[in-house]
């Protein structure tokens, strides 16, 4: 009979001698759970900044305002990255949409979002 050990464990110089964890395929979500929710806290940081962002620029266009797509255009970010912020904003009452809508690249129309301070001035 021979002596040898099998590969998974021997040691070697310089590299960890830990054994992969074994995950199960049915652990009903719960990886996934967590991954979400690591995912979610590394992106705070983010949506507090492009929600900023996006009242400062929507400020400056006064009554003219924007749409999600104009406002990810002026961002240079994709436009999944601008409605969670938008919607913020939104729901804040720090904007509001004044019932105009605009063409957008699809060829479909879109809802202007106008800052609260010159909502007044806008004319549907």
């Amino acid at each position: 009979m021979s002596n040898c050990r099998p590969d998974n464990t021997r040691r070697r110089p310089g590299k960890p001698s830990d054994k992969l964890e074994v995950m199960s395929l049915f652990d009903y979500g719960a990886t996934a759970q967590a991954t979400r929710a690591e995912a979610h806290e590394a992106a705070k940081p983010k949506q507090a900044d492009r929600t900023a962002r996006a009242e400062e620029i929507l400020l400056s266009r006064g009554a003219t305002g924007c749409t999600r797509h104009e406002l990810a255009d002026l961002m240079g970010l994709p436009l999944q990255s601008i409605c969670s912020p938008a919607l913020r904003l939104l729901r804040d009452g720090l904007t509001v949409e004044p019932g105009i809508r605009r063409p957008t690249p699809s060829g479909g129309t879109a809802a202007v979002m106008v800052h609260v301070e010159h909502a007044n001035e806008c004319v549907a």
